[in-house]
């Protein structure tokens, strides 16, 4: 079936690929495919490795568009590990949309097993510490920063949150699908997290016979310099986009110190910006 066969709220196809062959002319737009980072590159000579999975137990997904499933579990508790790697378990590509992995300040008792009201727990679960969705391969760290989690931190369970994407309403579909998170004991220097940022970007109804249609945004950054005295280092970022979307990009613009109030404004002028 045809990209053009899908609902508009397909969210694409999990392929790095075109459906049909590009223009002589869109070839040079086109990378290279990079094969994936394979486990033992998250790990650093000598380090001890331990290994989770997070999978929502076997489970029939209804006949309906759009699913979310969500699961807790327990990361170790005997030490503090960080988490150097994760790898997606995509059982079913045809229907999986995305992973969230949240940090929970608590445990479970029934680990793997479907959450049926997940509005309950929210207040256990709010820091977002892993998200996957087709095309972005498996995750690792920087070989000196971890993210923390087990004893001693705020962090002793995850919630999986998988999204599941059906627009064809097929029957008699199950799933075990999860994610491979990669441990270590041996701490490492710096932390790992997840910096949110942007706004959800709409334009409303796409006007037909219109080749291109373009929305942008603008947000404010600021770094908290007690918890970050020297900054942060940003070592990869993940855009997301559905059926209709084509391309995307940010761009970082470092706003140059003022001399004197700024009266709440974050960017007046727009020579006062580089990128």
């Amino acid at each position: 079936m045809s990209a053009e066969e899908y609902e508009v709220t397909h969210p694409g196809f999990a392929s790095s690929l075109p459906s049909q062959p590009p223009a002589k002319d869109d070839l040079a737009l086109m990378c290279d495919s990079t094969p994936p980072l394979q486990p033992e590159s998250f790990y650093i000579d000598g380090e001890e490795r331990v290994t989770v999975d997070f999978r929502i137990d076997d489970h029939d997904l209804p006949a309906q568009e759009t699913i979310y499933h969500y699961a807790r579990f327990n990361f170790p508790d005997d030490r503090t590990y960080h988490i150097v790697g994760v790898e997606p378990l995509v059982e079913n590509e045809e229907f999986v949309h995305h992973f969230v992995i949240k940090g929970c300040s608590e445990g479970t008792e029934v680990p793997g097993e479907p959450i049926p009201d997940v509005d309950s727990m929210i207040l256990q679960c709010q820091e977002y510490l892993y998200i996957w969705a087709p095309g972005t391969g498996n995750f690792s760290s920087p070989k000196n920063a971890g993210i923390p989690v087990g004893k001693g931190t705020r962090r002793l369970g995850g919630e999986l949150e998988i999204h599941y994407d059906n627009p064809l309403e097929k029957k008699g579909q199950r799933d075990n699908s999860g994610v491979r998170i990669h441990l270590t004991p041996d701490l490492r220097k710096d932390e790992v997290g997840i910096l949110w940022s942007g706004t959800i970007l709409s334009v409303g109804l796409l006007p037909p016979k219109t080749d291109t249609i373009y929305s942008s945004t603008i947000c404010q950054i600021s770094i908290n310099e007690t918890a970050a005295p020297g900054g942060v280092q940003v070592f990869g970022y993940m855009p997301h986009m559905h059926l209709t979307g084509r391309r995307m990009w940010t761009d970082r613009l470092v706003v140059k110190p003022q001399s004197g109030p700024s009266n709440g404004s974050f960017v007046t002028d727009f020579s006062e910006l580089e990128k």
